[in-house]
């Protein structure tokens, strides 16, 4: 019997470290991920590797980690660690003390894994686990584990979290989880666009970012996502120079005109260097106040500290309207090599703006230049003008930039993405990685103008957006299979109104900070100095409450002990010796002993919390 009990605990834990791991894949490594699943498959197989297999493994994984994240030492480095660790530990499970390791460590790793994981099908995994592990807990130490006993423990705590969440001054996270850099190799929005060495770019459609606006009636080509402005050049790569670091400088609220403002409310999913908005970005608002864009650069946020909810204003256009010092002017003019800006002047005889696009957009059309996320090593202007004719956005937006330069005008690069999908159940768009684009601005009249050269190669990356361009391009022979097609529709659908309560359920629980608290409190004409009155008699009730609870279930236990020491003591009588270090070890002695024995040994641990039939223990006891 205690064999088969152990085994059913050991598939629930294997099954939860495996579905951990799976809902924690974008976290964990690949190889984290693998050695998960297979150990798991061994628990379940009944195989139990030996000591050398097991520190051969862990070795191995520790080298991969090595590789993998070198000197550095995060969260995300600690948790990969944390699941090797106990996964290793549950295929080593031998004695009573590994069980209690287990449990407390596969408690800590699924509370960890709730700060990198932010979903419903992760909180309801986290509950169901809990709910399982303390369930198996219980019953190993011969204890009952009724749904009813946990959900009064339950019940204790929601009156107090309650309060604490609406009332208490929400702090702020010292640090951020989640970090929003794309892997090398992967698509996906980097403040410098650096192209020489990138030879390939696979599909990445982790979430950046969900935005909310007040009408959303946008087509996919008009959501251009601005994140920063990158100026300085050495040719061909961009990289972010002073003038594109702007800080924002907070002031009061001022009030903004609806009629020719699009107010958006921005959630960021993972920590960013940059504030995104929908061009035309005039206005960000922050709990630190409000700050107006200036010159078209994007907010450079703070390296140690990261907003992630914010709000932002933009305009309805085309064009940025912003002044110019004669320090940009000059930066917004360098960095074309002598030898291309020649070649430049040679083959584009056009200097008038919309002439000179018109011919530029012409020489593409008849070279047969071609849009590709696997262009190969594309290390110079010269190189992807005259020989590969092949590249994604960054590839288009920096080769017009310098054309642009070198035909007298100040050009530069922006950062950000184009695109999302819209979610009609909950009213956002959710902006992947795959969203990330590159796009060309000229100052010309006075102003700002984007320009995207991708439109001329590739117009239906524009059209669709990142994140539908790079599913279609991944999934072409998928789609020629014509039956799946309504599947693969219903099953978008599904993910589509599930996703909508994600965004409902930490939207709730993210606006309530300080100032949705504040919002609160004036809706319901709460006095916020009387909330803090109450908080300490809240306390000090709450405090004698659970003083009282402890008294009583002291007494109970008291009473409890005196009864196990008179029990021992009626069994030394009968020649029976036992040694109160683990109940599976009373029970192995007294096992085939006399009945009324273990009646009375199980009657003791049913009621060792409870005073319930202390009395009819008495008796029996009396009775040995």
């Amino acid at each position: 019997m205690l064999n088969r009990n152990l085994l059913t605990v050991d598939h629930k834990q294997a099954i939860i470290l495996m579905v951990f791991s799976i809902l924690l894949i974008e976290t964990l490594t690949l190889p984290t991920v693998i050695f998960v699943i297979i150990c798991g498959l061994l628990v379940f197989l009944g195989i139990n590797p030996g000591v050398l297999f097991r520190h051969i493994t862990a070795l191995g994984l520790f080298i991969v980690y090595w590789f993998t994240y070198g000197k550095l030492i995060d969260p995300e480095v600690g948790l990969n660690f944390l699941t090797s660790i106990m996964v290793v530990k549950l295929l080593e499970k031998e004695g009573l003390r590994d069980r209690y390791m287990i449990f407390f460590g596969i408690m800590l790793l699924i509370s960890s894994g709730a700060l990198f994981q932010k979903s419903l099908m992760y909180v309801f995994f986290f509950g169901l686990s809990f709910y399982v592990l303390i369930q198996d807990f219980y019953l190993e130490l011969g204890l009952p584990a009724k749904f009813k006993n946990l959900f009064k423990l339950f019940l204790w705590v929601i009156p107090l979290t309650a309060f604490v969440f609406v009332f208490i001054p929400r702090m702020m996270s010292p640090f951020q989880i989640k970090k929003g850099q794309p892997e090398i190799g992967e698509i996906g929005y980097t403040p410098d666009v650096n192209i020489s060495n990138i030879e390939s770019l696979t599909g990445n459609d982790r979430p950046v970012f969900q935005a909310s606006m007040d009408n959303p009636s946008f087509s996919e080509s008009q959501l251009y996502w601005r994140g920063n402005t990158v100026s300085s050049t050495d040719g061909w790569n961009w990289h972010v120079s002073s003038l594109d670091q702007n800080v924002p400088d907070f002031k009061p609220e001022e009030k903004i005109d609806s009629q020719t403002h699009l107010h958006q409310k921005i959630r960021l999913l993972s920590a960013q260097d940059y504030f995104f908005a929908l061009d035309l970005p005039t206005w960000l608002r922050t709990p630190s106040g409000m700050a107006a864009f200036v010159g078209g650069h994007g907010f450079k946020q703070s390296i140690w500290q990261k907003i992630l909810r914010y709000e932002v204003y933009s305009l309805n256009g085309d064009d940025l309207f912003f002044k110019m010092n004669q320090h940009e002017s000059r930066l917004l003019r360098n960095g074309v090599r002598q030898k291309e800006n020649k070649w430049i002047k040679n083959n584009f005889k056009e200097n008038e703006l919309n002439s000179l696009m018109a011919e530029v957009q012409a020489y593409f059309k008849k070279e047969k230049f071609s849009y590709s996320l696997s262009p190969g090593k594309v290390d110079s202007f010269s190189s992807f003008m005259q020989n590969k004719k092949i590249g994604f956005c960054s590839h288009y937006a920096s080769a017009l930039a310098l054309i642009l330069r070198a035909k007298g005008y100040q050009a530069r690069l922006v950062s950000g993405f184009l695109g999302g999908t819209y979610n009609r159940f909950g009213g956002f768009y959710q902006i992947t990685q795959n969203d990330a684009h590159a796009w060309t601005e000229v100052w010309a009249d006075g102003r700002w103008k984007r320009i995207d050269p991708t439109d001329w190669i590739a117009p239906e990356r524009i059209q669709i957006g990142g994140e539908a361009f790079v599913q279609k391009s991944s999934s072409n022979r998928i789609n020629s299979i014509n039956f799946l097609r309504p599947y693969l529709r219903q099953f978008d659908e599904a993910k589509q109104w599930l996703m909508q309560w994600d965004y409902r359920f930490y939207n709730f629980l993210e606006e309530m900070d300080y100032e949705g608290q504040r919002a609160f409190l004036e809706k319901y004409k709460i006095d916020k100095n009387l909330i803090f009155s109450l908080l300490p008699i809240m306390l000090v009730l709450f405090s004698l409450l659970y003083s009282v609870h402890l008294l009583r279930k002291q007494k109970s236990k008291n009473l409890n002990e005196k009864l196990w020491h008179e029990f021992s003591r009626r069994l030394k009588v009968r020649g029976i010796l036992v040694e109160f270090e683990s109940i599976e070890g009373i029970r192995e002695v007294l096992q085939g002993k006399d009945p009324f024995i273990e009646e009375i040994f199980n009657d003791l641990i049913q009621d060792t919390y409870s005073s319930k039939r202390i009395l009819d223990l008495k008796k029996k006891i009396r009775r040995l």
